[in-house]
């Protein structure tokens, strides 16, 4: 899948990147729609206390999609 990965301090490439295994509680979504917000482009040309230097950082919480498949713990969700 694609994902806008950040490297460091306006360092952000778009790669290839292995799906995300889904866990017994997890959700996975295909991201239909997706935007950013003050605290991605904060990210983006600054860095943020959460992300230790150096860290690899897959942005973006602003988002809308289609669930893909949920883990077994999951009620009130299905894929499609």
């Amino acid at each position: 899948m694609l994902a806008a990965v950040l490297y460091g301090i306006r360092d952000l490439r778009v790669e290839d990147v292995p799906r995300p295994t889904v866990g017994e509680g997890d959700v996975l979504v295909r991201s239909k729609a997706a935007a950013i917000c003050t605290t991605d482009l904060t990210v983006h040309q600054h860095w943020h206390r959460n992300y230790a230097p150096g860290q690899k950082a897959i942005l973006g919480h602003e988002w809308a999609g289609e669930v893909v498949e949920v883990g077994r713990q999951v009620h009130g969700l299905q894929a499609g």
